[in-house]
C-alpha cells in the first residue's frame, strides 16, 4: 500500500510529510506539488472569485493527474490517499474519475465539489472525513454533505467534527484518529 498526499493551499510537497509519517511511518509516500500557483506556494484547485469550487476545472486537473504522463499515471497498486483542504477537495476529483484506482482516502478539512456532485459507485470504499466544529473556511454542513455524497456511492464514511478550526487540532486528534483508521490497511 502507498499512500499520497495532497497539500492545501499556497502549500508545496512537503506540507504534509511529517504527518504522513506520523499516521503511516512504514508506508511509501508520494507527495505530487499542486501545479497551480497560489500565493506563497501551490494548489490542486481553482476558485471563481466568489471562492466557489470550479468544479470542471478541478475535475480536468485530477484526469491529468491519472492520465499516463501525470503523477498518478503510471503508478501500479492501490492508494490510500490523504489531503489537506483543497488537497482533500482534489481527492474527491480524482474519486470522481477513478475510484478503482484508490484503496481509501484520508480527507482532512474538506469540502464538496459542488452541493449537488454526484459519484460514480464506490463500493465499500473506505472514507475518513475530519472536519473541524471551527472552521471559518468551510461551512458547517460541508462535511456531512460530503459524507452523503460519498455513502450515496457506495463508500463506508467515518466523520468526525473535531474540536478545531481549520488548522490541526490542539490535541493531535487529527493524527490520532488518522493512524488508527489507517491500520485497517496492510502496508
Amino acid at each position: 500500500m502507498r499512500l499520497v498526499t495532497f497539500h492545501g493551499s499556497a502549500q508545496d510537497e512537503t506540507a504534509l510529510s511529517a504527518f504522513a509519517h506520523e499516521v503511516a511511518p512504514d508506508w511509501p509516500h508520494l507527495a505530487p506539488r499542486g501545479p497551480i500557483a497560489s500565493g506563497e506556494g501551490f494548489t490542486f484547485t481553482t476558485r471563481r472569485p466568489d471562492r466557489s469550487i470550479d468544479t470542471s476545472a478541478v475535475v480536468a486537473l485530477a484526469r491529468e493527474t491519472l492520465s499516463p504522463t501525470g503523477d498518478l499515471g503510471a503508478m501500479g497498486g492501490k492508494l490510500v490517499a490523504l489531503g489537506y483542504s483543497s488537497g482533500a477537495i482534489f481527492i474527491s476529483a480524482l474519486l470522481s474519475i477513478a475510484p478503482e484506482r484508490f484503496a481509501g482516502a484520508v480527507l482532512l478539512r474538506p469540502e464538496p465539489l459542488a452541493d449537488d456532485f454526484v459519484f460514480p459507485a464506490m463500493a465499500a470504499m473506505p472514507v475518513l472525513i475530519l472536519s473541524g466544529k471551527n472552521d471559518d473556511r468551510r461551512t458547517p454542513c460541508a462535511a456531512p454533505r460530503l459524507a452523503m455524497q460519498l455513502s450515496d456511492a457506495g463508500s463506508i464514511v467515518t466523520h468526525h467534527a473535531l474540536e478545531a478550526g481549520h488548522g490541526w487540532a490542539p490535541n493531535r486528534a487529527d493524527a490520532i484518529l488518522t493512524r488508527s483508521w489507517l491500520s485497517q490497511f496492510s502496508a
